[in-house]
């Protein structure tokens, strides 16, 4: 699981490859990559993530992560959009790369990412 979580923060590199070579399809190739990788990583993330949380609190947990998605969904074309009419394109993936690069390294990093609870033994209680 933890390779899973990983290669969503670091598979946002590609994007990087834009910043090298500034070309359309360079850019295409990336969008392609993302699209076909993320929805696989995120069912499997999901479906760990039901497993690991109490029946009892299943629907508040996936209710406050849907809520906040929705939320936040708006901010990042209007980033993009704001970038774009003031920067470069170049300058504009640079800026939205930079903090899923961070993220990246800090999950990395991070020893709750290294002790992630196994699906062989059952979950904790929750009581």
């Amino acid at each position: 699981m933890r390779a899973i979580l990983l290669s969503e923060f670091w598979m946002a590199l590609v994007y990087a490859a834009f910043l090298a070579w500034p070309n359309v399809y360079v850019l295409a190739a990336a969008f392609s990559l993302h699209a076909f990788c993320f929805p696989n990583t995120d069912s499997a993330v999901a479906a760990y993530s039901y497993t690991l949380i109490p029946d009892r609190l299943l629907g508040r947990a996936m209710a406050a992560s849907n809520t906040l998605r929705a939320a936040t969904a708006p901010l990042g074309p209007l980033a993009a959009g704001l970038l774009l009419t003031h920067f470069s394109a170049r300058a504009s993936v640079a800026v939205l790369a930079a903090p899923v690069v961070a993220a990246a390294v800090l999950g990395t990093l991070s020893t709750s990412m290294r002790d992630l609870p196994s699906l062989e033994t059952p979950p904790a209680r929750a009581d």
